[in-house]
């Protein structure tokens, strides 16, 4: 007896259940959609690497912020990975065992935006005080210039 059942949290995991009774969670393919996005990013990112040393960009002091946010794209998807996971991980440690049916009650209502934020932010911190820091030097120079 072979049955499947979708995951309602996780669309895209299916758990099948085999005729000795043992559960399987079958996973979806993407395929090249992923490769292809971070080939897309990371080719903005170079681009934006060489884009802040062209004479227009320095004319107008935005070199430190081209870079920034050329840091800031090349980190993103590892952040994105990062929360992902810490949100799979959050998910796995309150609904595991109901889903497994070990567990008769309910889990607790979570937010699960809450768990990929902590892990988008724990790797993704860093570079944006920097970006934030670059903006206020550029702003706070531009002030300075009027006056």
């Amino acid at each position: 007896m072979l049955t499947s059942h979708e995951d309602p949290i996780h669309p895209n995991l299916h758990k099948v259940v085999l005729a000795d009774g043992t559960i399987k969670i079958m996973e979806g393919y993407y395929g090249n959609f992923f490769v292809i996005t971070l080939l897309l990013i990371d080719g903005t990112a170079i681009l934006l690497f060489f884009l802040s040393v062209s004479p227009k960009i320095k004319a107008k002091n935005l070199s430190s912020i081209m870079i920034c946010l050329g840091i800031n794209l090349i980190i993103s998807p590892a952040a994105f990975l990062i929360g992902g996971i810490a949100d799979y991980a959050g998910v796995a440690a309150n609904y595991g065992a109901y889903f497994a049916g070990e567990s008769t009650t309910a889990p607790p209502l979570v937010s699960r935006a809450l768990y990929f934020l902590g892990g988008f932010l724990f790797i993704q911190g860093i570079p944006l005080l920097i970006l934030l820091a670059a903006f206020w030097k550029f702003a706070r120079a531009k002030k300075i210039k009027q006056v």
